[in-house]
């Protein structure tokens, strides 16, 4: 199963990322994040991962994926780097799940 990555432009020089992983859908938009159900802030400026949604504010944001499989066993990592007021974080978010 693939991820699908698309990367839109919103208002106010908001970038939102809305993009899904094996029929979970994840959108990037303001200051929440979680992880895993677990609730976080950075730099009081909240991010999701693996979450239901999560979004960031910034000028520059990219994507990579990376996928691979081990044994019938599924492994995908998003990795987004991203800047924030000429401040650069990177997250890495890693889902696994066993292939049927």
């Amino acid at each position: 199963m693939r991820c699908q990555f698309s990367i839109m432009r919103c208002q106010s020089s908001i970038i939102s990322c809305h993009f899904s992983i094996m029929r979970c859908q994840f959108s990037i938009m303001r200051c929440q994040f979680t992880i895993l159900g677990c609730q976080f802030s950075i730099l009081g400026c909240p991010f999701s991962i693996l979450g239901r949604q999560f979004g960031i504010l910034g000028c520059q944001f990219s994507i990579m994926r990376y996928q691979f499989s081990i044994m019938r066993c599924q492994f995908s990592i998003v990795r987004c780097h991203f800047s924030i007021l000429g401040c650069q974080f990177s997250i890495l978010a890693c889902q696994f799940s066993i292939l049927g």
